[in-house]
C-alpha cells in the first residue's frame, strides 16, 4: 500500500507560498481580480475550463451500457472558468499581456465540471462527471510586441463519480461484473508556452501528488467496489503532453483550430503484476470552430465548433478504454 493521500486543504497552499515569496516592493504593480492573458486554457484540453456544449456526438460504447447501440448519440457537457486573483507586473500588461523586456505573475483559482450523458438508454442516464479544482500560478515574459513566453504551475485535485441512474441500471443488467472504482487524485500539472498574435504551442506534464501514488482508490472506505477481486493501484504517474492554438480573422469571422495530444495511460484495475506498469496510448483531440471577430460581448461570443476525439476514454473509471472515439459539433463561450 502507499502512503496516505494529501489533505485537501494542501492541494494549492504549494502555489499559494510560491506566489507570497515574492518581495514586499512588488506591490506597486500589483492587481487584483482583474483578467489577463499570461496562460490561456488550451481550446482543445480536454480537462481544461471552458464552457462548451457537444450537444450532437456520437461515442464508442462504454461499459456497462445496457443498448447495443455502438456508435451511440451523446451529450458532451464542459463548464469551468479560471479565476484572477491577484498578481504583480513589472509594467502595466497591454490588452492582457505585458510589454516587451516585462515580467507578469498571478495567482488563479481554476475550477471545471465536466458531464458525459448517454442518449441510447432508457432514461439518457448521467454515465460519468468529472470534478477539478487547485491554484494555479502563471507567469509571463514579453519577447516581443508580439511574442510571449509563459509558464504556469497548476496544483489541484480530480474527482469522478458514475450517474446514480447509470449505476443501477448496470447493477441490475450486469451483477456479475459491475464495478465502481475511485478515480480520485492529486496532481501537478506544469506547463510553458510560446505564444504570437495567431498562435501558440505549449508542451507540459500531469503528475500525481505525492509522486508515483495512483490514481485511483482502492483502500477501505473508498467507493471502489468490483467482483472481480482486489483492484491493483496503478504505477504510471505521468502523463506528457504537447498543443497548439491557431486562428485566422476574416472581415466578421475567426476561424480557429486546436488539438491537443496525450500520451495517456490506460488504466489497468487488475494487473497480473500489480507492479506493472500500465500500457499508453497516444489520444489526440481536435477543435476547429468560428467565432465572431473584434470584442463583441454577450450572444457574439457564442461559437460553433467541431470536435474529434480518438484515444483512450476520459472519461472517469472508463480511462481503461483504449480506442475510444467521439465526433460532434456544439457551441462554446469563446475568448
Amino acid at each position: 500500500m502507499k502512503g496516505p493521500r494529501l489533505p485537501y486543504w494542501t492541494v494549492a497552499a504549494p502555489v499559494l507560498a510560491l506566489f507570497l515569496m515574492l518581495p514586499p516592493s512588488v506591490q506597486a504593480g500589483s492587481w487584483t481580480f482583474e483578467g489577463r492573458k499570461y496562460y490561456d486554457p488550451l481550446t482543445a484540453g480536454v480537462r481544461e475550463p471552458h464552457i462548451s456544449a457537444l450537444a450532437l456526438a456520437t461515442v464508442t460504447k462504454m461499459a456497462f451500457m445496457v443498448e447495443d447501440d455502438d456508435p451511440r448519440f451523446a451529450w458532451d457537457i464542459d463548464l469551468g472558468v479560471e479565476l484572477p486573483l491577484f498578481g504583480w507586473e513589472s509594467e502595466d500588461s497591454l490588452e492582457g499581456r505585458v510589454p516587451k523586456g516585462e515580467f507578469g505573475v498571478g495567482l488563479w483559482l481554476p475550477i471545471d465540471f465536466h458531464m458525459i450523458e448517454d442518449f441510447a438508454d432508457e432514461s439518457a442516464p448521467i454515465v460519468n462527471t468529472d470534478y477539478r479544482f487547485g491554484g494555479m500560478v502563471k507567469m509571463q515574459y514579453g519577447l516581443s510586441a508580439d511574442e510571449w513566453f509563459a509558464m504556469r504551475i497548476f496544483v489541484g485535485h480530480e474527482s469522478t463519480h458514475l450517474g446514480d441512474e447509470f449505476s443501477i441500471a448496470g447493477q441490475r443488467e450486469f451483477p456479475r461484473s459491475f464495478e465502481r472504482i475511485n478515480v480520485s487524485w492529486e496532481f501537478l500539472d506544469i506547463g510553458l508556452l510560446y505564444e504570437r498574435e495567431t498562435w501558440s504551442v505549449r508542451g507540459g506534464a500531469t503528475a500525481t501528488l505525492p509522486f508515483r501514488y495512483s490514481y485511483y482508490q482502492t483502500g477501505p472506505g473508498t467507493a471502489t467496489q468490483s467482483p472481480f477481486g482486489p483492484v491493483t493501484e496503478s504505477t504510471n504517474w505521468i502523463d506528457p503532453y504537447v498543443g497548439f492554438d491557431a486562428e485566422r480573422e476574416e472581415s466578421k469571422w475567426t476561424i480557429y483550430l486546436s488539438g491537443e495530444l496525450r500520451w495517456r495511460s490506460v488504466y489497468d484495475y487488475h494487473k497480473v503484476r500489480p507492479d506493472a506498469a500500465e500500457e499508453r496510448q497516444s489520444s489526440v483531440n481536435l477543435i476547429a470552430g468560428l467565432k465572431k471577430s473584434g470584442d463583441d460581448k454577450g450572444f457574439g461570443r457564442a461559437s460553433p465548433f467541431a470536435r474529434f476525439y480518438y484515444g483512450v476514454n476520459p472519461h472517469g473509471q472508463f480511462r481503461n478504454q483504449k480506442d475510444f472515439k467521439e465526433l460532434g459539433v456544439g457551441l462554446r463561450l469563446a475568448r
